[in-house]
C-alpha cells in the first residue's frame, strides 16, 4: 500500500474538519476522522489466446510489486505546489512542513532540504518536535494518525468511520459514494488454466477487500459457445461468497461474445444496476477480441455499446488480461467509458490485475 503524503487540515479550536464530496451529510474526522480497430483475426478462440498462443505467456509471478514512490516516504520535503508564492528571497517551510525551501527573487523554489531527525518546520525554521501539531497523515486507505498538540509524537492509527476513506490528497476522512459494480468477465476458452486461476484470485481480492461495495458477476459466454445472459451472481449486498463460489465451481470454454455481453446489460438492465441512488459501474475483463458474429467494424460497435451503458448511468472500466488483447478496441471502450481512465488497464498476472482493481476501486470511492 502506498504511503500517503502528509496534508494539513484546517484547525479550529483543536478540532478539524472532515472533507466530503458527496451530497449527503456525514460525520467527519471529528466523528472518527487500423481505422476499424479490427485485428484481422476472425477465427474462434476455443482453446487458445488469439495472439498470445498459449497460457504460458501469462506471467505466473504473483509477488507484489515494489513501491517506487520514492518521494512519499517522508525522508525529504514534498513540494506538490509552490510554497514560494509571495515569499521571494525568504526561507520557508516545505509543503509537508518537514523541511525547508529557499525562495529566489522569482519566487522559485531552490535548495530543498529536510529538517534534522526529530524536528519539523514552523515559520521557516526547524524546531523540535516529531511532527507538526495537529497534522493529519493517512497511514492506510482507511486509517490516519494525528500529531500531538505539542508536536512530540504521532497518535496510534485511527480508523475512519464506515463509508469513509483517508484521502491522500486532502489528508482527511473522505465520504465516498455507495457503489454497485458488475464484473463482466471473459469466460472464453483462452482463459483456461493459469489465467482463470489468477483471475479468480484477483476477483476474490477485490470483493473481499472492498466490502463496502456491492458486487455482481456476469460472464461471456454463459454456455460453451456464444450465449450471453443475466448475471451469474446478481448485485446484492455481501456477494463475495457467491462470486467466489461460482468462480471455483466453473471453468472457461467457448468464444468471446464481449460485444453481445455489453449489449445484454443495456437491453436487459440487471437488477441492482438500475438503482439511481447508487454509483453504478461495470468492469470488463477480456483477454481477446470479440469473435461471435463480429461486425465489419468492431470498434464502432463497441463504442456504441459503451455509449449506451454510459447513457444508462453506468461507468465503464476495461481491463485487458494477457498478451492477446486488442489494445485499439479496449482503448476505444475506455475512452468512451465516462471514467477517470481514458485508456484500458493492461494486466499480465494476478498482481497487476489486483493493482488495476485497486485503482478502479479508489476512483469509485469519490463521487
Amino acid at each position: 500500500m502506498r504511503k500517503s503524503r502528509i496534508k494539513l487540515l484546517a484547525i479550529c479550536l483543536g478540532c478539524f474538519v472532515c472533507i466530503s464530496t458527496c451530497t449527503e451529510d456525514g460525520g467527519g474526522m471529528n466523528a472518527g476522522p487500423g481505422d476499424d480497430g479490427s485485428d484481422g483475426n476472425e477465427n474462434r478462440d476455443k482453446d487458445e489466446d488469439q495472439d498470445a498462443g498459449t497460457d504460458t505467456d501469462i506471467d505466473t509471478d504473483t509477488d507484489s510489486d515494489s513501491d517506487s514512490d520514492s518521494d512519499s516516504d517522508g525522508d525529504g520535503p514534498i513540494d506538490d505546489h509552490s510554497v514560494c508564492e509571495g515569499n521571494a528571497g525568504k526561507t520557508v517551510c516545505s509543503s509537508n512542513s518537514m523541511g525547508l525551501v529557499d525562495c529566489d527573487d522569482n519566487e522559485e523554489e531552490t535548495n530543498p532540504r529536510s529538517c534534522p531527525e526529530g524536528e519539523h518546520c514552523e515559520d521557516g525554521k526547524c524546531v523540535e518536535g516529531e511532527c507538526v501539531p495537529y497534522a493529519i497523515e493517512c497511514t492506510d486507505t482507511r486509517t490516519y494518525r494525528e500529531c500531538a498538540s505539542d508536536g512530540s509524537e504521532w497518535s496510534e492509527d485511527i480508523e475512519c468511520p464506515h463509508s469513509y476513506i483517508c484521502d491522500e490528497d486532502e489528508g482527511g476522512c473522505l465520504k465516498f459514494c455507495q457503489n454497485r459494480v458488475l464484473i463482466i468477465l471473459d469466460r472464453s476458452g483462452s482463459m483456461q488454466g493459469t489465467k482463470w486461476t489468477q483471475a479468480g484470485e484477483a476477483i476474490d481480492f477485490l470483493v473481499t477487500t472492498y466490502t463496502d461495495f456491492e458486487f455482481g458477476l456476469s460472464v461471456f459466454p454463459t454456455d460453451n459457445d456464444c450465449a450471453v445472459g443475466s448475471p451469474v451472481v446478481a448485485v446484492p449486498d455481501n456477494s463475495a461468497a457467491e462470486i467466489n463460489g461460482w468462480m471455483a465451481s466453473n471453468s472457461p470454454n467457448g468464444m468471446t461474445p464481449m460485444l453481445e455481453a455489453m449489449q445484454q446489460v443495456h437491453n436487459s438492465m440487471p437488477d441492482g444496476l438500475d438503482a439511481e441512488e447508487y454509483q453504478r459501474s461495470v468492469i470488463i475483463i477480456a483477454d481477446g477480441s470479440p469473435n461471435c458474429d463480429a461486425p465489419a467494424f468492431p470498434r464502432n460497435a463497441l463504442v456504441a455499446a459503451t455509449n449506451d451503458l454510459v447513457s444508462d448511468g453506468l461507468k465503464v472500466y476495461v481491463i485487458g488480461f494477457g498478451t492477446g488483447v486488442n489494445a485499439n478496441l479496449l482503448n476505444a471502450i475506455a475512452a468512451a467509458g465516462g471514467t477517470s481512465f481514458p485508456t484500458y488497464f493492461q494486466a499480465n498476472n494476478q498482481t497487476s490485475l489486483k493493482d488495476a482493481f485497486d485503482q478502479i476501486a479508489l476512483d469509485l470511492h469519490s463521487c
